[in-house]
């Protein structure tokens, strides 16, 4: 069994949580991102993070009409 960030959709729904995260200022979860990004990288390869580039992008917020 691997770990939840194995799952690009749950590492994709982990980064933004820390993302949120740190917008608000200093807190326990300062640093998390290039930790769980390093971990990423290592256990998954460069190309894995590239992908949830792309997720992130697809599922971000929708563009604003003018």
């Amino acid at each position: 069994m691997g770990l939840i960030y194995d799952d690009p959709r749950l590492a994709t729904l982990t980064l933004t949580r820390i993302a949120a995260e740190e917008l608000e200022g200093p807190s326990e979860m300062t640093g998390r991102m290039r930790e769980v990004l390093d971990d990423l990288a290592q256990r998954n390869g460069a190309g894995y993070l590239a992908e949830l580039v792309g997720m992130a992008r697809l599922s971000g917020p929708a563009k604003a009409r003018t």
